[in-house]
């Protein structure tokens, strides 16, 4: 109802002009004055549906029809009802009898940001999204960044990790960097490794200092291993570190020159003595050192700021994961993750690595290092780039025993069979067998 003594048929707005205070007369209950009905139009409040009119401007709607005010729709073609433009704009909300439209496209005339798609209302015209504008547009996902813009801080929301200047949205929000989330952020060098992440990276992951990586190797920003040792990329991601090939006498005689004091080896290693039982002083130093226990094995590659070969990420690989490549260093650089039978392919090839069906049957192949002459260049390469003889020549060590005592041999030697020279071949021996001439080992990173 309207004011002292008005009737009910002036829309609440303001009145029709626009312009100056409403006159008394406008809430007399009588049609006078200018009014083109009771209490409505002309300088009073505009007109609802159904009542008289003169003009556009005395009806809520903004129609004036054969005298009366008639309904406004936002596909008439005509600018009328709430619209800032024609059958647009206005909000989204309907005001009394006047639909709320859709709002404008750009170049459209608008009073505030809601009356435009975009959301975004200049000098009252509809303009297109920009990564600029203050407000959520196109394809942002929060104000200005996201989707097709910049990057967003976190906190801010987003729909994939794109969105996020730290690669990371959860629940559609960027949350902050951190050194488990996945994604290469931050400080990191690579995906949660180096600089302020306690976790060095792997072989072949970025870096930037040598601290950054688990080899204390960093060459040209990559994580590289130490002289005389290959990348075997690991199911998954990732890398280790291993001997190119066995560790030779002329090595393992510095180890022993050094006597050094080795601290933390198994209890099974007390008292052990480390040299070689028999084929000792070398005589060519080139020669794949053996005659060694499991302990000389486990203890040299300490010495040496490695590991004997055992599980990846660390550890003594468990006996039962002997063929698994996600677990097993050993195999899996022999099988290059799992899926060769033999460093060389699938396929068994008799001359290919030293074996009983080999035309060196039973002799150890030299390293191929001075002095002249250097030996035969060897076949038995494959699977990562360098790595040589994991098929036959001397079987090997690796870090994983049993509750007796007994650690396995991989590989095959130099007088095994094909079967035996499989990469998933194994055979348990006593951790303080020392008295084979064709067993040596290699060590892991």
């Amino acid at each position: 109802m309207g004011g002292a003594g008005g009737s009910g048929g002036a829309s609440t707005g303001g009145g029709g002009s626009g312009a100056g205070p409403v006159a008394l007369h406008c809430f007399n209950g009588t049609k006078d004055g200018n009014e083109t009905d009771v209490d409505c139009g002309g300088s009073c409040a505009r007109c609802d549906d159904g009542l008289a009119c003169s003009v556009p401007s005395d009806c809520a709607s903004r129609r004036c029809q054969g005298g009366s005010c008639v309904p406004a729709s936002c596909g008439n073609g005509v600018l009328d009802g709430d619209e800032t433009d024609i059958d647009c704009g206005g909000g989204s909300a309907t005001t009394g009898s006047n639909p709320a439209c859709p709002p404008c496209t750009e170049t459209r005339v608008c009073a505030v940001g809601a009356d435009c798609a975009s959301l975004s209302c200049i000098n009252n015209r509809c303009m297109n999204p920009t990564c600029s504008d203050g407000v959520k547009n196109g394809q942002e996902t929060d104000i200005d960044c996201g989707g097709t813009c910049g990057a967003c801080d976190p906190g801010a929301a987003c729909l994939v990790g794109g969105d996020c200047k730290e690669q990371v949205c959860v629940n559609d929000v960027c949350l902050v960097a951190s050194c488990n989330d996945g994604v290469k952020n931050g400080f990191e060098t690579d995906i949660d490794c180096g600089n302020i992440c306690g976790k060095k990276c792997p072989p072949g992951q970025r870096c930037s200092a040598n601290g950054d990586c688990s080899t204390n190797r960093c060459q040209q920003f990559l994580c590289a291993c130490p002289t005389d040792m290959v990348i075997a990329p690991v199911v998954g991601g990732g890398a280790t570190c291993i001997d190119a090939y066995e560790v030779i006498q002329s090595e393992y005689n510095i180890f022993l020159q050094a006597n050094p004091n080795i601290a933390g080896l198994p209890a099974i290693c007390a008292g052990n003595i480390y040299q070689p039982s028999a084929g000792w002083p070398p005589a060519d130093g080139r020669h794949p050192v053996t005659y060694v226990d499991w302990c000389d094995a486990y203890a040299y590659c300490k010495y040496a700021g490695k590991h004997l070969c055992g599980k990846i990420g660390g550890g003594s690989n468990p006996p039962s994961a002997y063929a698994d490549a996600t677990q097993s260093e050993w195999f899996n650089a022999c099988t290059g993750q799992g899926v060769n039978a033999y460093p060389y392919g699938n396929t068994y090839l008799p001359n290919q690595c030293v074996g009983a069906d080999s035309a060196l049957a039973g002799q150890l192949q030299l390293k191929r290092i001075p002095p002249a002459p250097l030996p035969p260049a060897p076949t038995c390469i494959g699977n990562a780039v360098g790595l040589q003889q994991m098929s036959g020549n001397a079987a090997e060590w690796e870090d994983s025993c049993n509750a007796s005592g007994q650690c396995r041999v991989r590989g095959g030697s130099s007088l095994s069979g094909a079967a035996a020279l499989r990469c998933d071949a194994s055979e348990f021996r006593d951790a303080l067998d020392n008295s084979d001439g064709l067993v040596g080992f290699r060590c892991c990173l």
